[in-house]
Formats: C-alpha cells, sequence, structure tokens
C-alpha cells in the first residue's frame, strides 16, 4: 500500500468465533506411539526371563556398578511407600 492511498475499512465482524478443528492426524501419531511403546515393554517383559539366563542379567546388576544410582533408588522408593500411606 503506497503512503498516499486511504485505508480501506474493514469489513464489520459478523460476531461469530471460528470453531477450533481437531488435530486428528497429532492424536493418531500419539496413540500409534503410545501404542508401540507399550508393546515393547510388554515384549521386553515376555523375553526377559530367556535374556536374563543367556546373559546372566540381573535386576540388581546395576546396584553394584553404580553406588550412587542405587542409594536413589532406595531413598526414592522409600519416599514413594511414605506418601502412599
Amino acid at each position: 500500500m503506497a503512503i498516499s492511498e486511504t485505508p480501506q475499512p474493514l469489513p464489520p465482524s459478523s460476531g461469530a468465533v471460528p470453531k477450533a478443528r481437531t488435530a486428528f492426524g497429532i492424536l493418531g501419531a500419539i496413540s500409534v506411539s503410545h501404542l508401540l511403546n507399550d508393546m515393547i515393554q510388554s515384549l521386553i517383559l515376555a523375553i526377559y526371563p530367556l535374556l536374563q539366563n543367556e546373559f546372566s542379567l540381573s535386576f540388581f546388576t546395576d546396584w553394584d556398578d553404580n553406588p550412587d544410582f542405587s542409594a536413589f533408588v532406595i531413598i526414592a522408593t522409600a519416599g514413594c511407600r511414605l506418601l502412599d500411606g
């Protein structure tokens, strides 16, 4: 718009608020990623006994290697038990 032109008035507003659209694509992507996450967690729990024997795994293996983490787990567990009552 050039400086010499006069501004045009805006058309009168009808007062209607535009409706928000649901983002189904985003909801679908979140749902699929959640489904995959649940499936992977279930699969890991299902094959853990097989992997435990083959690789000599233990739930407490990391406790020996990382005492800072084990202290955190002990404190967090105690805190959760206190909160649960």
